[in-house]
């Protein structure tokens, strides 16, 4: 199941980026609030950093494994990591539940999927290839939504880290 997750994702962002140059910076954004009232968004962007594929991965690692702390400090409201599950090697669960200044509660149940590669003869792989992939649990009969209680926050992310010489001139 991780490897075609991850697979997935790489070949959505491949079918969604055919033109891009990876080597400059690009972003995309798009939101839209449905007859509903749920809101959904999507951004869509290349970096360039000077670290390796390794030392960004190993940053981002990190990020998600602590990204309770993250959401609290930016968006300044209390979460809380209900679980912290690692499943396997590069499979992680967790289900956050946040407050917001104003009271609102909301909830996210989400699985972590991650690989690193040293690298191989792909252009953009040779230095090192990384991929994550976040998605929402729809439905978990060990921790079930509170949809009474809670706003669910669902979220689906692709992130691939790539390695390109820096073109000087």
């Amino acid at each position: 199941m991780k490897n075609k997750v991850l697979e997935d994702g790489a070949k959505f962002l491949r079918d969604r980026l055919p033109c891009v140059d990876p080597c400059k910076p690009m972003r995309e954004d798009h939101g839209y609030e449905a007859s509903n009232g749920d809101f959904y968004a999507s951004y869509i962007c290349t970096m360039q950093f000077e670290n390796s594929v390794k030392e960004v991965y190993d940053i981002l690692l990190g990020y998600f494994s602590n990204i309770e702390i993250s959401v609290s400090e930016k968006l300044g409201n209390i979460t809380v990591r209900e679980d912290d599950d690692s499943m396997a090697p590069g499979i992680t669960t967790n289900r956050m539940v946040s407050t917001t200044i104003g009271g609102l509660r909301m909830e996210s149940n989400t699985v972590y999927f991650s690989r690193y590669d040293e690298g191989d003869e792909e252009v953009g792989h040779q230095n090192g290839y990384g991929i994550f992939v976040a998605d929402y649990v729809d439905e978990d009969e060990l921790n079930p939504y509170h949809p009474h209680e809670r706003i669910r926050r669902d979220f689906s992310t692709v992130l691939e880290l790539t390695s390109y010489p820096i073109k000087h001139g």
